[in-house]
């Protein structure tokens, strides 16, 4: 930021008097006075404010129109793949017995597509399958509301110990008399 003015000396490079642009310190309130004198009242003249009720129609017609287009260009392979993966997951999830420590298994997809090998859906192997049955069948119905007893039970004294942290401050807040 400068302000223009004339040299009061002369110097190697100037005589005085000669116009020159001089740099000014820049304060908070010379700062505030810039923005609102220059920038918000230029940027004010060539942009009319919208009102509330346009800009939520050209927001939502341009999220519309962005996500049509993200449709209908979005390939259908790399869909399949993502599915064919979820499917795989699935079925280590399975083999792991609800486990999330799996690894994705690789599939090939790429070198499988180009053979023209890929499969639409991946099938569960029978054994897998059967063992999750099995160990569903095997988990008794007591066991089950045992374990939500439990569960349960742990929920609501971590709830019970919310309120309490709750009411403890907003007891510190009534109690406050400014000293920290």
């Amino acid at each position: 930021m400068t302000t223009p003015g004339s040299a009061r000396r002369d110097s190697v490079n100037r005589a005085a008097g000669t116009y020159e642009t001089k740099p000014i310190t820049v304060t908070k309130d010379v700062y505030r006075e810039f923005l609102t004198d220059k920038v918000k009242r230029l940027n004010h003249q060539t942009h009319p404010i919208p009102t509330y009720w346009t800009l939520a129609f050209l927001r939502r017609f341009n999220l519309y129109n962005i996500g049509t287009c993200a449709f209908e260009t979005y390939p259908f392979e790399r869909l399949n793949h993502t599915f064919l993966t979820l499917q795989s997951s699935l079925v280590e999830i399975l083999k792991l017995f609800g486990d999330n420590t799996y690894k994705i298994p690789h599939l090939a997809k790429e070198k499988q597509a180009r053979l023209g090998r890929l499969p639409g859906n991946l099938e569960c192997p029978h054994d897998v399958f059967a063992a999750a049955v099995d160990k569903l069948e095997r988990l008794d119905g007591a066991n089950l509301d045992r374990v939500f007893a439990e569960e349960l039970e742990a929920a609501q004294q971590v709830d019970e110990l919310a309120r309490v942290l709750e009411g403890v401050a907003l007891n510190d807040d009534e109690t406050d008399d400014g000293f920290e």
